[in-house]
C-alpha cells in the first residue's frame, strides 16, 4: 500500500524478483502474527519518521527477529546493539541497503545470538503473560502491606482487590488487549 507501490512493483518485475518478493500490503494483525509463525524472517525493518513505542517491533522481537529501525520516538527503548540496529531517521536508501547487507553478513553464531537476544529482551520487558502478572502481584503486595495506600483509596480491601483485577490490562501476542486477572 502507499504512493510508491506501483513503482516498487515495477522494480520487482524489472529485476525478476517476483519469486522472492511478495507485496502483502496491509494485513490484519492476526494475519501478520500467523505470517511470523509460518515463515522464518531474517530481519524486521521499521523505517519511520515518528513513533511512540512501536508494538510492531515488540511483536517481531517476540519471534526472535533482529530489528533495523529508525531512531525516533521510543524505538531506542526496545532496539539496542544486542537486538538490532538503530539508524538515523533521515536514512538514505544506500545506508539502509548497507545496514541490511551488514546484518545478513553476520556469522551464523552472531545471527543466532542476536535472535536470542531479541526474544529474551521481549520476554523480559514486554511479555504480557508474565510481566503484567508480576506487576499485578507487586501492586497487591504493596497494597496489602501498606495501610496508608489503602486508606488513601478509601476502599475496603475486598473492593480494592476487585478493582485492581478489573483495570489491569495487557497487550498479548498480536497486540490484543485483555484483562490479565479478575
Amino acid at each position: 500500500d502507499g504512493p510508491e507501490q506501483e513503482k516498487i512493483e515495477d522494480i520487482i518485475k524489472e529485476h525478476d524478483l517476483s519469486a522472492r518478493v511478495n507485496m502483502l500490503g496491509r494485513l490484519p494483525n492476526k494475519e501478520v502474527i500467523e505470517f511470523y509463525k509460518t515463515w522464518y524472517i531474517d530481519i524486521f525493518i521499521k523505517i519511520s519518521t515518528s513513533e511512540g513505542l512501536p508494538v510492531s517491533i515488540m511483536e517481531a522481537q517476540s519471534f526472535g527477529m533482529p530489528v533495523i529501525a529508525t531512531d525516533v520516538g521510543g524505538t531506542r527503548e526496545i532496539v539496542n546493539e544486542n537486538t538490532g540496529w538503530l539508524i538515523d531517521s533521515d536514512v538514505t536508501a544506500q545506508y539502509l541497503a548497507q545496514s541490511i547487507k551488514k546484518m545478513i553478513e553476520l556469522t551464523p553464531e552472531e545471527q543466532k545470538m542476536m535472535r536470542e537476544n531479541a526474544r529474551n529482551f521481549w520476554e523480559k520487558n514486554f511479555n504480557a503473560a508474565t510481566n503484567y502478572k508480576d506487576f499485578y502481584q507487586n501492586v497487591l503486595d504493596f497494597g496489602w502491606n501498606n495501610d496508608y495506600f489503602l486508606e488513601g483509596m478509601k476502599l475496603p480491601r475486598k473492593e480494592w482487590e476487585l478493582r485492581i483485577g478489573l483495570y489491569i490490562t495487557a497487550l498479548g501476542p498480536g497486540g490484543a488487549e485483555r484483562v490479565v486477572s479478575r
